[in-house]
C-alpha cells in the first residue's frame, strides 16, 4: 500500500482528551507516566493515536509528522507533546517534523496551517494525509477546499485504529487513481 509523504493530525480530540482549554495547565509528567494539569486531571492520549503513531515509527520509514491545530493554550499542547512518549526514549513531540498551533482568537483556519506546511516540507498536497475531530467546523472540508488533493479523514471520537486506517486506505485508493492517469 502507498504510504503519505506526510500525515498530519489535529491535537484536542482527534490524538488527545479532553480538550487543552478544559485543563488547567501547563501539564506535568507524573511519576507513573500520566499527563496531568496543575489539578490533577489527565490529558489522555487516545490508544488509536498511540498505535498511529507507533504505526508510523516503525512502519513509515518515509513518512513524517506534522501537526495543524488551534488552541488557546499552544505552549500546553507543545509541552504535552513532550510527555507522551511513543517508544521508548521517542515523544510525540520527537515525531513532529512540522507544528502548526494557531491560537483560536486569530487562527485563519486549517487550509492556512496547511499553506505553512507546504512551504515548510515542500511535500506536495497529493502527498498529505489529515485527521480531524472537526466539532467546531468543518476542518477536513476546509482543507479539501483549499488545499487540493489532501486526503482527509474525520475523527468524530478521536483517533482510532478504524478513522487511522481509513485515511490511509483513501490516500492508497487515491494514489492509485492519479497513478492511473
Amino acid at each position: 500500500m502507498a504510504a503519505p509523504s506526510l500525515v498530519v493530525f489535529d491535537l484536542d480530540e482527534c490524538m488527545w482528551s479532553p480538550e487543552t482549554f478544559e485543563l488547567k495547565g501547563p501539564f506535568e509528567k507524573a511519576a507513573d507516566g500520566r499527563v496531568l494539569d496543575t489539578e490533577g486531571v489527565e490529558l489522555k492520549l487516545y490508544p488509536g493515536a498511540l498505535r498511529a503513531l507507533q504505526q508510523v515509527h516503525s512502519d513509515m520509514p518515509a513518512t513524517r509528522v506534522a501537526v495543524a491545530s488551534a488552541g488557546r493554550f499552544a505552549d500546553w499542547a507543545r509541552g504535552a507533546m513532550h510527555m507522551f512518549e511513543v517508544v521508548s526514549g521517542v515523544t510525540f513531540a520527537d515525531m513532529v517534523a512540522f507544528c502548526e498551533i494557531h491560537p483560536c482568537e486569530t487562527d485563519a483556519g486549517k487550509a492556512v496551517h496547511f499553506e505553512d506546511i507546504r512551504a515548510a516540507s515542500g511535500v506536495p498536497f497529493d502527498q498529505m494525509v489529515f485527521w480531524d475531530d472537526c466539532t467546531w467546523g468543518d476542518n477536513c472540508a476546509d482543507v479539501r477546499r483549499g488545499c487540493p488533493g489532501v486526503v482527509t479523514c474525520k475523527t468524530p471520537h478521536g483517533m482510532t485504529d478504524e478513522t487511522w486506517a481509513a485515511g490511509l486506505a483513501e490516500f492508497a485508493a487515491s494514489s492509485k487513481a492519479d497513478a492511473g492517469r
